[in-house]
């Protein structure tokens, strides 16, 4: 365990959902823990309902968090909306379906594969800091935590770049 608080502390990942039609899309995430939940190992990620992503999410029952060393990619994949343009087409980023069912997000250091057990919509949430939830803005544009199931074991991905 120790996924996320090791490895992605320091730095933002995507995450890439794929809808039911089979265009996928991603964006990158600076909010999730990683815990047990349900007896199960999960990483738990937050995701505004304005964001594209959130319908993709909202289809997939499983999706990937990836860590992308290349930061130009990542500035892009937060900073565009996959509503204007494919955002994997322009990336070169390519979600590969790997023999044992999992799937892998071509030039990523490293991808968890999860399966969607629980969606949490924080829109009605008790906020105990408002100072928090302003400056977060949780009221006007709440985000829902969607709770994964890590499938075991994580799959290093050859041919990442380190820039």
């Amino acid at each position: 365990m120790h996924f996320i608080t090791e490895a992605f502390l320091e730095e933002d990942f995507i995450l890439f959902a794929t809808d039911d039609a089979g265009k996928t899309n991603g964006m990158t995430c600076g909010w999730g823990e990683e815990g047990i939940l349900f007896n199960r190992h999960v990483i738990s990620l937050y995701v505004r309902k304005s964001r594209y992503t959130y319908e993709f999410m909202n289809q997939a029952s499983h999706y990937v968090i990836a860590r992308v060393r290349d930061k130009k990619k990542l500035e892009y994949f937060g900073t565009v909306s996959g509503r204007d343009e494919d955002k994997m087409e322009v990336s070169g980023f390519v979600m590969e379906d790997l023999p044992d069912g999992r799937k892998s997000v071509s030039g990523a250091v490293e991808c968890i594969n999860l399966r969607k057990i629980a969606v949490v919509d924080l829109e009605h949430a008790a906020y105990l800091d408002e100072e928090l939830a302003e400056k977060f803005k949780e009221k006007e544009d709440p985000h829902v935590l969607f709770i994964g199931e890590v499938i075991e074991p994580v799959s290093f991905v050859k041919g990442a770049t380190y820039e």
